[in-house]
Parts: structure tokens; sequence; C-alpha cells
């Protein structure tokens, strides 16, 4: 199964609009994470960061924080592993 990408996650997470993409942004998220655990957990990692961005009224920075500070720690720590699978996604 191929797991979600992380843009997708926090697309799903941060979303504000409710428009024909973020609809089938929701379908595709809430599809997949009915199925798949590690995903889920992923998007409930970041729906915790996200309400805690919300409650101190930084939904602004919540997209760079996640991008800029974990999707980057989590690249360091999956280099060796995607160099074991090339089409790893989160």
């Amino acid at each position: 199964m191929e797991h979600l990408t992380i843009d997708e996650i926090i697309d799903f997470v941060s979303m504000t609009e409710y428009n024909q993409e973020s609809i089938d942004l929701a379908a595709i998220v809430n599809g997949h994470i009915c199925k798949c655990d590690e995903c889920l957990n992923v998007v409930r990692a970041l729906q915790l960061i996200h309400d805690e961005f919300s409650a101190l009224a930084l939904k602004q920075s919540f997209k760079s924080y996640v991008n800029e500070s974990i999707v980057s720690d989590i690249g360091k720590g999956l280099e060796n592993r995607m160099d074991d699978e090339k089409d790893y996604y989160i």
C-alpha cells in the first residue's frame, strides 16, 4: 500500500477552505487512514501540533514549522531507509 505524502497530510490537517479540492483531499486521506495505522498516527500527531498553533493564533506558521522542523528531521532520519526504498512516503 502506498502511504500518503507528508504534503497531503499537512494540507489535510491545516484545511481551512471548503471546495472541491478540499473535499477530494479529505476523501483520499480519510479513506487511507481507515486502513493505515502508520498514516493515521502521523495525522493525529500533526493535528495536535496544529491545534497548539491555532490556540496560540499561529495558524499561518503551521505549514512552515512542520516543513522546516519536522519534515527536515524526518528526512534526515530516513535517508538510509530511502536509499533502500526509493518510493517511500510518510
